[in-house]
């Protein structure tokens, strides 16, 4: 064992030595492995982080609840027209279900426009308005950090009162509470009554703290709803999702007064959905990344093999005075093939070291993470590429005759 392991030190010693008199050379070689590994973490780091916000988005979405809007949520170019021309949702729908289906817990109307919110110096443009009533939090599943939320009366009497999104709270008053504090939007003044809770993006890209809520029926009086509502169904229980999808179904097809057999002028959407679109972009992702990191990893693999014949040529004289000295081919062969390991493990500690330099890049898309396994797993396709590419390298060294190897000049 000690033998074995002086003899390996030895093999390495060499294998660096080689390294350090071509650097440039070795340099090129691994230049495939650096970004086949590079393609394997990032990868996985882009697929966890990917997974991350959709997870996240699921979860804000609800597995309980039904969305009731004019569009479906995902759509081709061809359909936008088709859909573009459906009449409407009506406030007087929410009522409706709300009576009729045997499945819903709450039903609430949601209506949205964009602004810009000021307070003194202070503004955020680009900002998500919404009008919603007072049970809008029981579906959303948002918490309200300070103050309170919006009251049956205030929704009644279309008050102008606002609850802000965390990331609006802190660029108009840093440093300070919002409570009761005026902010004006739309160039109307409103009374801040409470803050929600940070929320985090919506798929990993879109802010939910860029947002304020205004009670319905304020909405409807300074932004109107000509561009329609959105019509939010929290169900008894994920169980009974789709029997209350086809009872949904069954309610607006007579509000809507629709014949038997005639198509929806409506869309349900759920978070089925985004599980449908998650698994389309994880399997095209994983396609891409194995196809890019396989080949990179074989013309890292090419790279490695031909700089180890090139090596064995220059070092054939070499190889004829260990063999004359008792070097068995076994012993031939491991120096080279621990050569080979060395070179595209050095490949490997790189791309790993680039790696961990583009998470800090992807970070700022998503949450990424680089699990140990991803790290061993790296590392483990070095070694593994570095064997296979040595193997006929060394071999051919090994079987060089000792007398012919020392008359090479």
């Amino acid at each position: 064992m000690k033998r074995f392991l002086i003899q390996t030190w030895e093999s390495v010693r060499i294998a660096m030595q080689s390294i350090r008199a071509n650097k440039l050379r070795s340099l090129l070689t691994t230049l495939g492995i650096i970004i086949g590994i590079v393609s394997v973490t990032s990868m996985n780091m882009m697929m966890s982080g990917i997974d991350n916000a959709f997870q996240s988005t699921l979860t804000m979405i609800g597995n309980d609840v039904l969305y009731v809007q004019k569009f479906p949520w995902f759509i081709n170019n061809d359909e936008f027209w088709v859909y573009r021309n459906r009449p409407e949702l009506k406030e007087e729908y929410t009522d409706a279900i709300r009576e009729q289906s045997r499945f819903a817990m709450y039903v609430v109307p949601r209506a949205f426009t964009g602004s810009e919110i000021r307070r003194n110096e202070n503004s955020v443009s680009g900002l998500a308005v919404m009008g919603v009533v007072e049970d809008e939090l029981k579906i959303s599943g948002s918490d309200i950090a300070e103050g309170r939320f919006i009251t049956t009366a205030e929704n009644d009497a279309a008050r102008d009162v606002i609850v802000l999104g965390a990331d609006v709270e802190k660029s108009l008053f840093p440093g300070e509470s919002a409570i009761g504090q005026k902010v004006i939007l739309q160039n109307r003044p409103y009374t801040v009554i409470g803050v929600l809770a940070r929320q985090g993006k919506f798929l990993g890209v879109f802010s939910r703290d860029n947002q304020v809520m205004v009670p319905f029926n304020t909405f409807k009086k300074y932004f109107g709803i000509r561009r329609g509502i959105q019509i939010a169904v929290k169900v008894t229980s994920a169980a009974v999702v789709e029997d209350a999808k086809e009872e949904l179904t069954l309610i607006l097809s007579r509000l809507r007064r629709l014949g038997p057999g005639e198509e929806p002028n409506f869309a349900i959407n759920q978070q089925e959905a985004f599980k449908q679109q998650l698994d389309g972009i994880s399997a095209g992702i994983y396609g891409v990344g194995i196809f890019i990191t396989s080949l990179s990893l074989i013309v890292g693999m090419i790279g490695v093999m031909n700089i180890m014949f090139v090596s064995v040529k220059e070092r054939t004289r070499e190889i004829g005075i260990r063999k004359a000295l008792g070097a068995t081919r076994r012993m031939v062969l491991a120096q080279f093939l621990i050569e080979a390991m060395t070179i595209s493990s050095l490949g490997g500690l790189i791309g790993l070291a680039l790696s961990a330099v583009l998470k800090f890049v992807i970070d700022s898309f998503f949450v990424a993470q680089m699990p140990l396994d991803v790290i061993l797993i790296s590392i483990i396709l070095s070694l593994l590429v570095g064997l296979i590419a040595g193997y006929l390298p060394a071999n051919a060294a090994a079987k060089q005759d000792p007398i012919e190897a020392l008359r090479y000049e």
